[in-house]
């Protein structure tokens, strides 16, 4: 496709699809005075169409590789769209953000296998994490404020098998 420009200042978009990521011509994307657009989030937005387009980009190649990176865009929380469609991601990449808790929708990836949440602000252990019965690798290293004890953890494991 030649689309080169997208026009959406003054719309009440919430979402830009995907796909929009894979417009390889496309050189403007305006989006002023769009007060309600959630996803892209404004950390990614603020980083310009490039950014914009790779954040877009990485949820059409994880419908191919089920696997989703999203890293360094300084995401603070777990996005429901992001979740909404992408049940069958086996590995979900996630470093660089700003994460302080992931919240229940990270349950929806029920084929996950593994998880790098390493370098965010996770201060608690998700115990969301521990309903993924096929979770294999969990990455939360340079967490600065995650405060759990291992042992509790192991126990926790334990309990639910």
């Amino acid at each position: 496709m030649s689309l080169r420009v997208i026009l959406l200042d003054s719309n009440p978009v919430t979402e830009i699809p995907p796909q929009v990521g894979l417009l390889t011509k496309l050189r403007e994307l305006n989006l002023e005075n769009v007060t309600t657009l959630r996803n892209p989030p404004q950390s990614v937005r603020s980083r310009g169409l490039q950014a914009i387009q790779k954040y877009l980009s990485s949820f059409c190649s994880a419908k191919d590789t089920s696997e989703l990176t999203l890293s360094n865009y300084n995401l603070d929380h777990m996005l429901v769209p992001v979740t909404k469609n992408l049940q069958h991601i086996v590995s979900l990449n996630m470093p660089g953000n700003r994460l302080s808790y992931l919240g229940p929708s990270i349950v929806r990836f029920c084929n996950i296998k593994k998880i790098n949440l390493a370098d965010n602000a996770i201060e608690y252990f998700p115990s969301e994490l521990l309903c993924l019965g096929t979770l294999e690798e969990l990455d939360l290293s340079f967490n600065q404020g995650l405060g759990i004890s291992i042992s509790s953890v192991v126990s926790y494991v334990r309990e639910m098998q």
